[in-house]
């Protein structure tokens, strides 16, 4: 059983790693011994400079053709010398010990009479990998998944981090460790693995169990994330928060208890090339909540306890269920309806790398609510009550319900209107940018306030317990939240009456006041 070991540097490649293991004519041979062989990508090549390492027993050669061999161990060496990738633990014996084999895929052979194959480094990747491995994550972000035809029943231990594992042929055993983690069952849609896939994947996130595209069974834990295959797959949700893209196929997808969302932002890369259309609830049997989405393929399907979708760079229609439900739009023009519940749109995503601008949207307006999405499409939003906007200096108006606005980065300005209005920060880039909220109602004038809501998480010094000086600088040396009264500016003081400087979160304009009841910290 061979062993994998990523390195950070892996997952730092600018270009496809399939070409990590193809050599280019003209590469030049460094060491060529009966124990090592190393082979320096030459200029040109996408990872010219980078050196694949060989060591083993018995490596023969005629000429500079290798002959034979059993390789132990193989290293690809940044053009720094840095490792930034691992096989060791080689058997001996094998297809993925074959140094002649490998080397013959990796730069391609010829018959001397005008046949043979050029290089191949997917091949290569394929047969490296067809035994039974372990594969070891960084403790990072292993964002960068393992190429080739992976054969054989594996191991993966990815660790901390936000980690992608691509599911190959066997049963496979996946531990995503910490942080927010994939699996991928979307190969089945190229060549190599893809043209033995015969079947959907049946996937339960509860039980942590899936039956892979080539009918094999996977066992996973510390997975939040799940690409689909592309056939008719099925989602089985867990108790926590999922995130499933079916791609092509009739799928169904049947969400747990918690907030679960359906990706289709990805269809396109895919060949699905249409807008979505979606309905959360056709009907409701045994307390279940039934729908449907016909994806960007023009595939029907089924949606079963789902609260939120992520669209297109299409045209998509969105109509929400009795439940609280979010929606993503993206770059086309989009139609919003809520339905019954608390319904949100999300305006951060942008799926094709399409030129944006901050988004204008005004929940009191009859029709055309967001005036400007960003990318210049003015859009029907009914029944939304809540608005998290772009990275860009957006305008965000809410109605005579109780809304929940987000500007994010950029200087937004936001007016909640009527009701109880929840004015939101959960992230450190947000604060000093300029926001401001024209309309902020205090507990200190009307007992139907407003809130300040901040996740106390992603600030330094922050508790769920809010301390507030309405002056000019903090009084403790704890986290505290500064009202400047002269200038309307709330500040953040992380450490009070330490030595860090307060940032500016927004200005409340005509504010005379704060009270501690005017904070929602959770």
């Amino acid at each position: 059983m061979a062993r994998v070991v990523y390195s950070q540097f892996y997952n730092g490649l600018n270009s496809w790693p399939g070409r990590l293991f193809e050599v280019w004519s003209g590469s030049p041979v460094l060491t060529q011994t009966a124990t090592t062989l190393t082979i320096q990508h030459a200029a040109g090549h996408p990872f010219a400079g980078f050196r694949i390492v060989a060591t083993g027993t018995g490596f023969t050669y005629s000429g500079t053709d290798v002959t034979g061999g059993n390789m132990s161990m193989i290293r690809v060496l940044d053009s720094a010398g840095r490792t930034v990738l691992t096989i060791d633990q080689i058997p001996p014996n094998t297809l993925a010990s074959d140094l002649a084999q490998i080397v013959s895929s990796a730069a391609g052979w010829s018959d001397g009479s005008g046949g043979g194959a050029g290089p191949d480094g997917f091949l290569a990747w394929s047969q490296l990998l067809s035994g039974n491995d372990t594969v070891l994550g960084t403790g990072g972000n292993d964002h960068r998944s393992l190429l080739g035809v992976n054969g054989g029943n594996d191991v993966f231990h990815m660790g901390a981090g936000d980690d992608w594992v691509v599911g190959g042929i066997g049963n496979d055993t996946i531990n995503g460790g910490l942080g927010w983690d994939g699996l991928d069952y979307s190969n089945t849609s190229w060549g190599g693995e893809g043209n033995s896939a015969f079947r959907g994947i049946s996937i339960n996130m509860a039980t942590g169990i899936a039956i892979d595209p080539w009918g094999g069974t996977d066992r996973f834990s510390g997975i939040e994330e799940v690409f689909g295959s592309r056939f008719n797959d099925n989602f089985v949700g867990s108790a926590g928060r999922d995130r499933f893209a079916g791609l092509r196929g009739n799928d169904t997808f049947s969400g747990g208890a918690e907030q679960d969302t359906i990706d289709y932002s990805q269809d396109r890369w895919y060949g699905g090339q249409r807008g979505i259309v979606v309905d959360l609830e056709t009907s409701v049997s045994g307390g279940n909540i039934i729908g449907f989405v016909r994806d960007g393929f023009g595939n029907t399907d089924r949606t079963i306890n789902i609260e939120r979708v992520i669209g297109t760079a299409f045209d998509d229609i969105f109509v929400g269920s009795r439940d609280r439900n979010v929606f993503w739009g993206g770059e086309g023009r989009d139609s919003y309806d809520g339905g019954a519940g608390n319904d949100g749109i999300r305006f951060g995503r942008n799926f094709t790398g399409a030129a944006q601008v901050g988004v204008n949207v005004d929940l009191r307006l009859a029709t055309g609510q967001v005036i400007n999405d960003g990318f210049g499409n003015t859009e029907t939003a009914i029944n939304i009550e809540n608005v998290e906007g772009s990275n860009l200096a957006d305008r965000i108006m809410g109605n005579f319900k109780d809304n929940s606005i987000a500007g994010g980065d950029g200087a937004d300005t936001m007016f909640g209107g009527a009701g109880a209005d929840y004015f939101e920060w959960w992230d450190r880039a947000h604060f000093g940018d300029g926001d401001v909220v024209l309309d902020f109602k205090s507990s200190t004038v009307t007992a139907a306030h407003d809130y300040l809501s901040f996740d106390h998480t992603a600030f330094a010094g922050m508790t769920t317990t809010a301390t507030l000086v309405n002056g000019t600088a903090a009084t403790s040396a704890v986290g505290t939240f500064v009202f400047n009264t002269a200038n309307d500016i709330l500040y953040w003081d992380s450490d009070g009456t330490g030595g860090n400087a307060m940032v500016a979160i927004v200005r409340l304009a005509g504010v005379g006041v704060l009270s501690v009841a005017d904070f929602d910290l959770y």
